[in-house]
């Protein structure tokens, strides 16, 4: 339902934009990314501290298009696969033994954010600076190899993300550009299931974080 409703706004936008002469762009986005997960213990009386643990290497890719409302300031949307990576650490403060858990999860992200352009620094080169958010439904979830899963899913089946970046875009052609820059998606929401794992859900919270190089194309 959430995600029908997504698309449906997607299509609005599309034709308010049509309708108002924007200018659109469409592009493919291809960004290398680490992924990293945020860990709170939510209980210190419970004999188990829980930490992150490490970083994974992942990789977003998927289509993009922007709507130029002026020519320094665009609406964007698209839809990108998206994996991450869960990786958890707790350690019983009994006898300091330390157990893992790792999960490697996949996702479809509906970004909505705005981009801000400068004025070109040469002919051809402009900064871009990018704020806006994701809506990322989860598509697999598959615990690591030392990780005992259950029945029931332990993620939640959405996620969202606040979405930081900034960059530098290159015209190619009158018509296409080149785009390289930092990114960076905060995760808002504990993603541990609260209706199949409560104790999990009110020991610990999970947000997934991503660093990514963000690479594309418009044209």
């Amino acid at each position: 339902m959430k995600k029908t409703a997504f698309v449906l706004v997607a299509f609005v936008l599309l034709g308010q934009a049509s309708h108002a002469g924007m200018k659109l762009k469409l592009g493919l986005r291809l960004s290398p990314a680490l992924s990293f997960a945020g860990v709170r213990d939510k209980e210190s009386d419970d004999a188990m501290a829980y930490s992150s643990n490490g970083v994974a290497g992942r990789g977003i890719i998927g289509p993009m298009a922007e709507f130029f409302m002026t020519d320094n300031v665009s609406f964007g949307t698209g839809l990108w696969y998206v994996p991450k990576s869960v990786s958890v650490k707790a350690k019983l403060e009994s006898d300091g033994s330390t157990y893992s858990s790792t999960y490697n999860l996949q996702y479809l992200a509906i970004p909505l954010y705005l981009k801000f352009y400068t004025n070109p620094i040469t002919p051809k080169m402009k900064i871009y600076f990018t704020l806006g958010g994701t809506l990322d439904i989860k598509i697999a979830e598959k615990a690591g190899s030392n990780t005992s899963s259950g029945d029931k899913s332990f993620f939640n089946p959405i996620d969202t993300d606040l979405m930081l970046g900034t960059g530098v875009e290159f015209a190619l052609t009158e018509s296409t550009a080149f785009f390289v820059g930092l990114g960076y998606n905060r995760g808002l929401m504990n993603v541990i299931n609260p209706v199949n794992y409560k104790s999990s859900y009110d020991a610990l919270a999970i947000r997934n974080n991503l660093v990514s190089l963000d690479l594309g194309v418009k044209f």
